[in-house]
Parts: structure tokens; sequence; C-alpha cells
């Protein structure tokens, strides 16, 4: 799933830098669908450790590092003003941290008032991102919960809803093909209802995605989408060391993720393209095949003990683990 949601990342992030705005209704669906992806990803890896013991209280302060480096060293912005998806999983880590020292009921809780929530902060959205300002460090607790580009509320449901997948997944897996019907029809309709209102979902700063803001019909297509597609790949076997090697950017998401942020900030964006659709995919190619070799170099390093030299505080934030 990880590897599924850096494919479509790329995509999504390169594409405001190499095209113009006409994105066809298929593509900005497809890129709608990394960063819930992510997000979910999050919460059920968080279960996952944590019931195994080898979680880390930490991670979720290492990812919020990750999301300062990409800020300030790729952006050259000040952290904590604008909150990219990175500040969204560390924040939500935190909290599961947190929520995982109190009792059961807090994730079912959170979802609830996550939903309920929405119709009275969705009309305080600010759609304009202005340019962060050197001059005024002070954090934007507004972009964190409302209106940065991955604000909180809502984007802390998936990690919930992830953790929640991890805990109930034998529950899942014997109801696999209810859990499958009901998720895909779910998925369709949230399909249909972004077709119908895509109107509604402008483009944020040439960013494809549908969820400038994530309302309940985003949120009907993104949490179906990430439900079914779990449900979906619990059913594929191994299949062989060529498909291992492919999944080599989903076990290195960070640093692929951090990786990427450098080359269109320092490359990408320097190039300006306007490209047609058609180019567009063999720029990205290209786009691809630099972010997998980089990123076997990196395994190479980390099975070859190369980095072990690194501390821990320096490799975690830089995704050299």
């Amino acid at each position: 799933m990880r590897t599924i949601a850096i494919w479509v990342m790329l995509c999504a992030n390169a594409a405001p830098y190499l095209c113009p705005e006409n994105y066809p209704f298929s593509f900005r669906l497809i890129c709608s669908a990394a960063a819930p992806l992510f997000l979910f990803l999050a919460g059920y890896s968080f279960g996952m450790t944590h019931s195994s013991g080898k979680g880390s209280k930490f991670n979720g302060l290492y990812i919020i590092a990750s999301a300062v480096i990409v800020d300030v060293c790729a952006w050259g912005i000040p952290p904590f003003v604008t909150f990219d998806v990175l500040y969204a999983i560390g924040f939500s880590l935190l909290f599961l941290e947190l929520s995982s020292k109190i009792q059961k009921w807090i994730l079912p809780a959170t979802i609830a008032i996550v939903i309920l929530s929405l119709p009275f902060i969705l009309p305080y959205y600010r759609f304009y991102n202005p340019e962060p300002d050197w001059s005024d460090l002070t954090p934007d607790l507004k972009r964190l919960f409302i209106d940065g580009w991955f604000p909180l509320l809502p984007w802390i449901l998936f990690p919930v809803i992830g953790n929640l997948t991890f805990t109930y997944r034998s529950f899942l897996e014997k109801k696999s093909a209810i859990s499958l019907v009901l998720s895909f029809f779910a998925l369709i309709a949230g399909i249909v209802f972004c077709y119908f209102f895509k109107s509604t979902q402008l483009l944020r700063e040439g960013y494809t995605e549908f969820f400038y803001p994530a309302d309940f019909t985003y949120l009907l297509f993104a949490v179906s989408g990430c439900l079914f597609l779990y449900l979906i790949l619990l059913k594929v076997k191994p299949l062989g060391e060529a498909y291992t090697n492919l999944l080599v950017l989903g076990r290195h998401s960070l640093f692929v993720y951090i990786l990427h942020s450098f080359l269109i900030s320092f490359v990408i964006d320097k190039l300006n393209l306007e490209l047609s659709f058609s180019n567009f995919a063999i720029v990205m190619v290209a786009f691809f095949t630099i972010v997998y070799l980089l990123t076997f170099a990196l395994e190479w390093m980390l099975k070859n003990g190369t980095l072990k030299m690194l501390p821990k505080w320096v490799r975690k934030p830089l995704g050299l683990y």
C-alpha cells in the first residue's frame, strides 16, 4: 500500500510544476488517494509496532522533525506554518501514543468528533495559502487544525481508522467478503459524488487533489478506498524477488518523501516546463527512475551497514533506515 501511495504521490506533487491545470477527472481522483493511504498506514503501523513492543514513543517527534527539514531545507519556508502531510502523520502518532495510555473509546470518539465538527469548520477554510514570512515564526494553529495543507480536522481521521483496522484485523479477515462488498460500493458512491461535485473542489496552487477542503464527499471516497485496497491486498500472495524489488519505495517511504521534495524544489521547479499530459508521462518515467535508483542505493547501504556510523536521531528524521 505504501508503494502504491508513493507512485501516486510522485505524480500528484510533480504535476503542478510540469503541467497546466486542465487535469482530467480520473487523474485528479487517483492523485487524491496518496495522502489518505499514508495516514491510514501510519495508524496501522503504529498498532503493529505498539502491539509487538517494538514501537518508539518518539516516532511522532521524528516525523515532525522530518517535516521541519522539508519545510526549511527543501521549500525554504519557516516550519509550523503550512503543515504538509508529514506534520499530520507526526501529530497523529503523538495522539495515538497518548490515546493508547488512556481508554479504547478515545479513538471511536475521535471519529465521531471529526465527522460532527466538519459542518462547522469547513466554512472557515481559508483556500489561499500566502507565502510564509520568515519575520513571523509564530506557529499558525488555525492552519494546523482547520485549513493548512493537511489540517488535523479531518485528516487525523485516517490514522485513527488505520489503527482501528489493525485492532480489528481478525474480524475484517473473517468477514472479508462482506467487508469487500461494502467498501467497494462505498468507494463507487464516493467516486460518483466526487464526479458530480468536482466543480466545488478547486485546485489549490495547482495541486490536483479533491481535498481542498476534505469534505464529506471526499472522505467517503478516501476512507472506503483505503479499506477496499487493504482488503484486496490481504489476498495478494508474494510474487517473487521482482515483486519484492518493486516495493523498495514503500520500504523507505519517508526517505522517498524527503528526496522527492528536494528533487521537485531544486530540479523540476527550476526547469519551468509546461508540458502536455502525454509529455508529462514521459518526464515522470525519468523522475520515477531517479527516485528508484537512489532508493535502491539507500537500501544497499543499509544492508552493508554503511550508515551505522550515523546516530539514530540523525537517521530517523532523514528516513535513513
